[in-house]
């Protein structure tokens, strides 16, 4: 694989060459590398496929995936690639070629910084071209911590996305059930049914489909009923009018932006942490996670009024006003 002789191959190989202060034993042309019988030709030849299958193999490159082109020949690799080939064929040739074992060691550490800036570069464009929001925000979070955190860096994004979607779900559970969330409070009429009339808790109502957890039950004209859940069930002492409860709102556009920014910590604490491998960064991503949601909480709940709201319709209002019955206040109502 990578060993097709073309005019862009003898030009790296001519530069590895550079690298080791040789400007002899490469040929100019395709034709002359055919035939070339020198040892220096050979010994290039002996190494070249080797460096191109290292680079190649160091990173699921986004410029390789789905190109069988880039398995053949250097010609279509993009110019940070061919760069990393010329240093690795030179540390490669280092000894057999210039017998320097010092110009190994420094080739062999430019290499490896070259190859880790090439990786990054790669992340990065790969995060450039994701499209969906909530995973590219994410993501713009977790990698500044697997860049910079000393681990080894993810072969590609494919694997940290897949552990985003594999802890979506419990993110978000974990962060709607932390609190009575004012966007995700709702209110649904339903219909009591009784069940065991000999009990307590005689009706029964199924609670809603996307229903979290309920808040609270309300009877005919708003009036508060003792409830108690038993499994997906309410069971109450009266019929249930409507049931208050929390939503399980998965529609994250409609979340608040600080509870976004609570939900994106909390992604970025289980993935950044496994990734970058580091105790002290998981301590530090979840006491950033445990911030931002205690900010939420209380942004929410200073945005919530401490009053209770009325339930249903007032009865004694209602009785005042129907046609022909007398206020005790005269003519005018209640007198104001």
């Amino acid at each position: 694989m990578g060993s097709r002789i073309t005019a862009e191959m003898l030009r790296l190989v001519r530069l590895s060459m550079y690298q080791l202060r040789q400007d002899i034993g490469v040929p100019d042309t395709v034709e002359e590398a055919e035939s070339d019988t020198s040892v220096v030709w050979q010994k290039c030849l002996a190494y070249y496929p080797s460096s191109f299958d290292a680079v190649l193999s160091a990173h699921n490159w986004t410029w390789k995936r789905g190109n069988d082109d880039v398995r053949e020949s250097v010609d279509t690799w993009p110019e940070e690639a061919k760069s990393l080939l010329v240093y690795h064929l030179a540390k490669e040739l280092s000894v057999t070629v210039a017998g320097r074992v010092e110009d190994m060691k420094n080739l062999t550490t430019i290499y490896e910084q070259k190859l880790h800036d090439a990786r990054v570069h790669d992340l990065d464009a790969e995060l450039d071209a994701i499209q969906d929001p909530d995973e590219k925000e994410i993501l713009a979070a977790v990698c500044p911590t697997i860049t910079t955190g000393g681990a080894a860096l993810p072969m590609d994004l494919i694997t940290v996305t897949r552990r985003i979607d594999a802890n979506k779900a419990h993110a978000m559970a974990e962060i709607i059930s932390s609190h009575n969330w004012s966007f995700c409070r709702d209110e649904v009429t339903v219909g009591s049914m009784m069940c065991d009339p000999t009990g307590d808790y005689p009706f029964s109502t199924d609670l809603p489909a996307k229903c979290v957890r309920p808040l609270d039950c309300r009877g005919s004209h708003g009036c508060r009923v003792e409830w108690k859940l038993v499994g997906r069930s309410i069971r109450s002492s009266r019929p249930v009018d409507t049931i208050l409860y929390i939503r399980n709102e998965d529609r994250l556009d409609r979340w608040p932006p600080l509870v976004r920014k609570a939900y994106v910590s909390r992604i970025v604490s289980d993935i950044a942490a496994t990734v970058a491998g580091s105790s002290a960064e998981a301590n530090r991503l979840r006491q950033m996670y445990e911030r931002d949601l205690e900010d939420a909480r209380l942004a929410d709940s200073r945005g919530t009024g401490t009053h209770r709201e009325q339930r249903g319709r007032n009865f004694y209002a209602d009785a005042m006003t129907r046609p022909g019955i007398r206020s005790p206040f005269g003519r005018g109502g209640f007198g104001w």
